[in-house]
């Protein structure tokens, strides 16, 4: 968590929006993605380890935006921004312009973890 997210590190072939690290707009859907905190993390992160450890964890992200574009999982790059006379391309990639749910960020330096979230059943 000390270095961030990796949106190099996104494999091929498994990204339905594109290559990058893919956030969630809901708390109800990134909770389906959510992992189980290990008892060496809890006593990394918390101040009572106890408390989190065997939870199911969220990563609170922030992340720059940019210029979005609808990403596809045929493309290997970001779609060129429409109105670039250097013919730049999207930072940011989206399921649906109008109204996303989901954010993929292209870019390692565009986002970072800013809280651990623990959620109990």
């Amino acid at each position: 968590m000390s270095r961030g997210f990796d949106a190099a590190g996104a494999k091929e072939g498994v990204a339905q929006y594109g290559r990058g690290c893919y956030f969630s707009v809901t708390p109800e859907l990134a909770g389906r993605y959510g992992a189980t905190v290990s008892p060496e993390l809890a006593s990394l992160l918390a101040q009572h380890p106890e408390r989190v450890a065997g939870q199911k964890s969220l990563l609170l992200a922030r992340i720059l935006i940019g210029d979005v574009a609808e990403g596809r999982f045929d493309s290997p790059k970001p779609p060129v921004v429409v109105y670039s006379p250097s013919k730049r391309r999207a930072d940011t990639l989206v399921d649906k312009a109008a109204d996303p749910s989901i954010i993929v960020s292209t870019h390692t330096a565009q986002c970072y973890p800013a809280y651990l979230i623990t959620l109990s059943s």
